[in-house]
């Protein structure tokens, strides 16, 4: 971008408001952001409630429960602090003097993973109020780096398992299964005995270790759609170090697998036949 474009895009920054649900969805493609701040977003996409305060207190140098710009950015290189991005506008204003609270800076966080769970959902909803069995399939095994056989042998799975007459999955059951998902570190504490043991676990001892995870009750129906990915015999257990495995990598939407693959014009167009083999 040219300086006049790029100054065009950073002045229609929205200014911070607490509630502000729809940040990315309003900005569209109207917005700059560094690599270092994707990775804060993603950070902050995969974080439990109970973890966002270290998240926090990473940033906030001086211990007085308020982030100022310099400490955002932890570094004190003139070049980096010279170059304005969507997001230091939006927590610290144009002039850079704005400092974000802790309360501030959570109901971001909140406010972050609520945008980006709703707009998974209606990308798959197609402007219904749920989704089929055979989407939320494809949505849980979302960028996670399975094999292009076993991805299929999951669908296939949910495809044999499922009738004209299901449900759907609304939107609170989706929030539901996302506020699971943030709580995955949690959850496989509260199950390591059984994953350790590679003991199979069945629907009502599923839900018992969520409950005691996120202190809310999964939706069943969900619950049983998890099974029915996941449950190879169809015998109503699963093993929880498969369905970690997996989970953990859409938790992280792929990246940690990524990271170790090589680079460059081959591998990126296997990886596009791979990604285009599964639709």
């Amino acid at each position: 971008l040219k300086e006049k474009e790029l100054r065009k895009v950073l002045d229609s920054t929205p200014s911070f408001r607490s509630g502000n649900k729809a940040l990315f969805r309003s900005l569209d493609q109207n917005g700059i952001i560094s690599y270092s701040e994707y990775i804060f977003l993603l950070t902050l996409m995969t974080k439990s409630k109970s973890s966002f305060k270290i998240a926090f207190l990473m940033f906030d140098k001086d211990d007085n429960e308020r982030i100022d710009r310099d400490e955002f950015l932890l570094k004190s290189e003139e070049e980096v602090k010279k170059q304005d991005t969507t997001l230091l506008l939006h927590f610290f204003g144009i002039k850079g003097n704005k400092k974000l609270s802790f309360e501030e800076f959570r109901n971001f966080y909140q406010n972050l993973q609520e945008e980006i769970m709703e707009i998974e959902f209606h990308e798959f909803a197609r402007g219904k109020s749920t989704i089929s069995p055979m989407d939320f399939a494809r949505l849980v095994l979302r960028y996670t780096v399975v094999h292009k056989d076993d991805y299929h042998k999951y669908i296939n799975r949910v495809k044999e398992r499922s009738s004209p007459d299901d449900m759907g999955v609304s939107l609170r059951q989706w929030a539901g299964f996302s506020l699971f998902l943030n709580n995955l570190e949690e959850f496989s504490t509260a199950v390591r005995l059984y994953a350790n043991a590679d003991m199979p676990v069945s629907p009502p001892e599923f839900s018992r270790a969520v409950q005691t995870t996120i202190g809310e009750p999964l939706d069943p129906y969900v619950v049983s759609l998890i099974y029915r990915i996941f449950d190879a015999n169809d015998d109503q257990t699963l093993s929880y170090p498969e369905f970690l495995a997996v989970m953990n990598d859409r938790l992280h939407r792929g990246l940690k697998g990524r990271l170790d693959k090589p680079w460059g014009w081959g591998p990126f167009k296997k990886c596009v036949i791979n990604e285009l083999s599964r639709y």
